[in-house]
């Protein structure tokens, strides 16, 4: 089959007994499946079973898109620096991006609780309520907290003060115990 230059007629057509296209081939070249109008050199109006691979160099979705039995629906535009999230009922918007996730914010060289009132939990999800921080063990042979100093280190690993930052008790950094002083020459400091 060839067409005359600059033909603007469909080239081939393929109809139903009710004269409605299934195939059709137009007069610039593009080739369309349940429609008679293909705006793309390959253009499909209405569902497609693909029983192999399809590979995409490129994909434009529009409407919804179903993954694994989940129907997703996109949002109209996008926004820079944004990231895609779900409502869990296949709701696709974009959200800012933000340094706050999962609770912390990180304020350049400061990661804290976002709501100040929040308790932190470390392995367990029952924590005691009148503690800022619990953490609870995870086996009976686990140590409920270590702190690991670097070698050479001259401040104290552990260290209590009040509210105006006076120093209550501390472990120095050869493992002795301050109470009530900011000197301890032996193993413990009253």
């Amino acid at each position: 089959m060839r067409s005359f230059l600059n033909q603007v007629a469909d080239i081939f057509q393929i109809q139903d007994s009710f004269g409605t296209d299934i195939f059709t081939v137009s007069g610039g070249g593009n080739i369309g499946i349940a429609t008679s109008t293909p705006s793309q050199p390959f253009s499909v109006h209405g569902n497609a079973l693909i029983s192999g691979n399809l590979s995409v160099a490129n994909l434009i979705a529009t409407g919804t898109t179903k993954f694994n039995g989940v129907t997703y629906t996109w949002p109209s535009s996008v926004s820079a620096g944004n990231f895609l999230q779900t409502d869990g009922s296949g709701n696709l918007t974009w959200a800012a991006a933000s340094a706050s996730g999962g609770g912390f914010t990180d304020s350049g060289t400061l990661v804290h609780l976002t709501t100040q009132t929040d308790n932190l939990s470390i392995g367990t999800t029952t924590p005691d309520s009148r503690s800022v921080v619990t953490v609870g063990a995870t086996s009976t042979t686990a140590n409920l907290l270590t702190l690991k100093m670097v070698q050479n280190q001259t401040g104290n690993p552990f260290v209590i003060t009040n509210s105006a930052s006076s120093t209550l008790s501390y472990f120095n950094s050869q493992g002795y115990l301050g109470i009530a002083t900011s000197t301890s020459i032996n193993n413990y400091g009253l």
